[in-house]
């Protein structure tokens, strides 16, 4: 799945609207250049998502060519969800961790009921640095 949205971090921000300064004479000029609508140019320049070709053709157009300087990426992961549903069985103990990616409970019994949602230690482990290694390859996801 591509990234269909992106959108300025804080800094990046700061810099477009510094290059902006130099390069474009208004915000409507802008979009009349790229054909865009003002609330486009306005999301751009206040960090909300907007669409891929748009946030790429607007860091061009006021001279930013190198646009992943400028991008956010999404930092936070959500390491319960990479193991959701999952019992880990850590040493002498068991987390349960809920579908929604919360540990509901530990030091359960293992009945067959959770048995096939048993994962090792190192299974929750390759799980976790899999949406990690996701997370930075697609930092924004709608």
């Amino acid at each position: 799945m591509g990234i269909r949205s992106l959108r300025l971090s804080e800094q990046g921000q700061k810099v477009v609207r510094n290059s902006m300064k130099l390069k474009v004479p208004s915000m409507s000029s802008l979009a009349n250049e790229l054909q865009l609508s003002m609330q486009t140019i306005s999301s751009f320049l206040e960090g909300r998502p907007i669409a891929r070709e748009h946030f790429i053709n607007l860091c061009r157009c006021i001279g930013i060519e190198d646009w992943e300087l400028v991008v956010e990426t999404d930092s936070s992961i959500n390491i319960g969800q990479s193991v959701a549903g999952s019992v880990i069985v850590a040493g002498t103990s068991n987390l349960v961790v809920s579908e929604n990616g919360e540990v509901v409970g530990h030091d359960i019994t293992v009945t067959r009921q959770i048995e096939s949602r048993i994962i090792s230690q190192d299974q929750a482990f390759e799980r976790i640095g899999f949406a990690v290694r996701s997370n930075r390859e697609h930092p924004i996801l709608e």
